[in-house]
């Protein structure tokens, strides 16, 4: 048996962001943790989904990053 969950959001037009946009909210994010070295770490938007790049330390900055993604 499988499952294929292929969800869709739409947001409304009011609450529509640029990829510019969240680009500076997941940058800001960044180098407010003080557990993500922000100089290892780049981020990357397209079409309102995004990719870290780069390579850190230690497993718990690895950690760190995927957390402030998923509150």
């Amino acid at each position: 048996m499988a499952v294929a969950n292929e969800l869709e959001v739409k947001l409304s037009d009011g609450s529509q962001r640029t990829d510019e946009d969240i680009a500076g909210a997941c940058v800001n994010a960044l180098r407010s943790s003080i557990s993500i070295p922000s100089d290892k770490v780049k981020v990357v938007v397209s079409k309102g989904w995004v990719t870290l790049e780069g390579e850190v330390e230690w497993q718990y900055q690895k950690r760190a990053c995927g957390g402030w993604l998923h509150p």
